[in-house]
């Protein structure tokens, strides 16, 4: 299976902080989630009724317990604040190819790194699908999505 996310990037070859959309390989032994959008419940009303009755939504982040990033889509600079959002902007440099010169981290969790073409699992995984954002690595199931996740926390392409 395959997911998608956004990550801090640290360079060390040049010490600049970027983004990058990145591709994550999650092998068929992981324990995957797909979380039931909250979000959408409470906005509808429909939070009391049995989930069983619902035709329910899943949210566009799902979550594992283990993933490597196989592939860098594409690296992009925060260029400022434009009203109230963060405005990205595509970076082609070539030198960012290497993968040695790089230190991939959590956006939300600055001391949890990934590594490129190795495993990493969390500490803790939490496979509760009534929980949206909990344990375990978050990812998107398609770019779109991811941009999109992004999109909905204030950044902008």
């Amino acid at each position: 299976m395959e997911g998608y996310k956004f990550l801090h990037v640290e360079n060390k070859a040049n010490n600049g902080t970027y983004l990058a959309l990145v591709k994550l390989e999650i092998p068929d032994d992981a324990k995957v989630v797909y979380p039931i959008d909250t979000e959408y419940y409470v906005t509808t009303g429909l939070i009391e009724e049995p989930i069983s009755s619902l035709n329910y939504k899943r949210s566009i982040k799902c979550r594992c317990n283990k993933a490597k990033i196989v592939e860098i889509i594409q690296y992009y600079d925060v260029i400022g604040v434009i009203s109230l959002y963060y405005k990205l902007h595509k970076i082609t440099h070539t030198y960012f190819s290497e993968p040695s010169y790089l230190v991939f981290k959590s956006l939300y969790n600055d001391e949890f790194c990934y590594k490129f073409n190795k495993y990493i699992e969390p500490d803790t995984f939490d496979d509760d699908i009534y929980t949206e954002c909990s344990h375990g690595i978050h990812f998107c199931r398609t770019i779109l999505d991811a941009k999109k996740f992004m999109e909905n926390n204030g950044y902008r392409f």
